[in-house]
């Protein structure tokens, strides 16, 4: 069994992309306050999801250690899933069955492929391009639920979404820069390094 097929795996998962759906409506509020020039609100709502972004990683982060020690620490054992002893017969684990949402590729999935179709651009290239060559990339890893759209927002393609965000963990680990163009997405010299280390 994959980390994949793991439900608290899988919750992490829903729970990441229900922080993304809360911080695209912000951004939708926000925009509006900057047209309708309240800017006390538009700044508060920057500040709140400025914080939404802090807590996404935290959760990312949390996904990360589960899915890299205590997940993998507790395979090797095979112990019963539905039943561990803490000392007491009647105590058990229930079942929760599957989770009923599918889940999306995962947002660490996309950090090479992005890299490289950057690689192979000369090292930046607009947001639309880097996206439509990473589609035909990834075309074998993602999955049917990546080309669902957000209930947040119906014309954004989930796997879109998912690469944008990826793109994000990747400025803030400072593999691509942060002062590049609007829309023009950029290796960073660490991000060189990093793809050099790779081979």
């Amino acid at each position: 069994m994959s980390v994949d097929d793991d439900n608290v795996y899988q919750a992490f998962e829903i729970l990441l992309e229900e922080i993304e759906t809360h911080f695209s409506y912000l951004e939708k509020l926000n925009f509006r306050s900057w047209q309708e020039r309240d800017f006390s609100k538009a700044v508060e709502f920057a500040r709140r999801a400025e914080s939404i972004i802090q807590f996404r990683e935290e959760v990312l982060s949390l996904q990360t250690k589960w899915a890299t020690q205590i997940y993998v620490d507790e395979q090797p054992r095979r112990f019963n899933h539905n039943h561990i002893d803490f000392g007491n017969p009647d105590v058990s684990r229930r079942s929760m069955g599957r989770l009923q949402r599918g889940i999306r590729t995962r947002e660490q999935e996309f950090r090479i492929p992005i890299l490289m179709v950057l690689r192979d651009k000369g090292g930046s290239a607009p947001m639309r391009e880097v996206l439509a060559e990473l589609e035909t990339r990834m075309k074998d890893t993602l999955k049917a639920v990546d080309y669902d759209s957000l209930p947040s927002d119906p014309s954004m393609v989930r796997w879109r979404n998912t690469a944008q965000w990826s793109r994000q963990a990747l400025v803030n680990e400072g593999l691509l820069k942060t002062d590049s163009p609007r829309g023009i997405w950029e290796i960073s010299t660490e991000g060189w390094q990093y793809l050099k280390d790779l081979k």
